[in-house]
């Protein structure tokens, strides 16, 4: 046998072993049955960016959610750094809906989370306790009411709720928050009280960011819709 016979026959063995081998695998595909028991599926998780939704909704979805709902409780505290401000804070957020990373923002804007806080007027009235509530507009609460943090939240909140359904947005809300509904129906908000709004949305999103990143949901998004479901960069 010379050299090319030699590679001739090489080449149809070659051959012949590729359809040998085709056959094979489409009859045992043929004659082969499984079941759903006989496959071993590996994990398969669920994953919704929600990083670019997490500013415009704040603390509220994982608020909402009970999976997630201690760890932001826990978070604020920390924040607040007052048990009894963060516990009034937080029962008035979820009573009247209102994201708790926004009550969280104001309050520290408004008292710096002081229960105690007062500060005089031009016209002379008085912002009094944990949201500065003005005595000309909360004329039914004593002294006392004004300096208890649960009922200042309380009040403070229901209002904040109120302007914020009443104006559809949280800016125009805040602007009425500090300058009053009707000026801002008038005359619009003023430059300090767009410097105020400034500060709130700036500690709001701050809040956001920082629970996100460091809460101890490590690679756990969490979203409205979803129970915590894992982040496939963490896989």
């Amino acid at each position: 046998m010379n050299l090319k016979e030699y590679y001739i026959k090489k080449i149809i063995i070659a051959i012949l072993g590729t359809v040998f081998l085709a056959f094979t695998v489409q009859h045992d595909d043929a004659d082969t049955s499984l079941t759903d028991q006989s496959i071993n599926f590996a994990p398969v998780y669920l994953f919704k960016d929600y990083s670019a939704k997490q500013l415009e909704g704040g603390l509220m979805a994982p608020f909402t959610n009970p999976t997630s709902r201690n760890s932001v409780i826990s978070y604020l505290h920390l924040q607040i750094g007052d048990s009894a401000v963060a516990d009034a804070l937080i029962v008035a957020a979820e009573r009247y809906k209102v994201d708790p990373a926004l009550v969280v923002a104001v309050a520290w804007q408004e008292s710096r989370f002081q229960a105690n806080a007062h500060g005089i007027n031009q016209n002379k009235s008085v912002d009094r306790g944990l949201m500065q509530l003005n005595s000309s507009t909360f004329k039914t609460l004593s002294t006392d009411d004004f300096f208890d943090p649960y009922i200042n939240a309380d009040y403070g909140i229901s209002y904040l709720r109120k302007i914020l359904d009443m104006s559809g947005n949280i800016v125009t809300a805040l602007a009425m928050y500090n300058a009053g509904p009707g000026r801002v129906d008038r005359l619009g908000a003023p430059i300090k009280t767009l410097s105020y709004i400034d500060r709130i949305i700036a500690y709001k999103n701050d809040l956001v960011r920082d629970y996100y990143r460091f809460s101890g949901t490590g690679s756990i998004l969490i979203t409205p819709d979803f129970k915590p479901i894992k982040n496939p960069d963490h896989l």
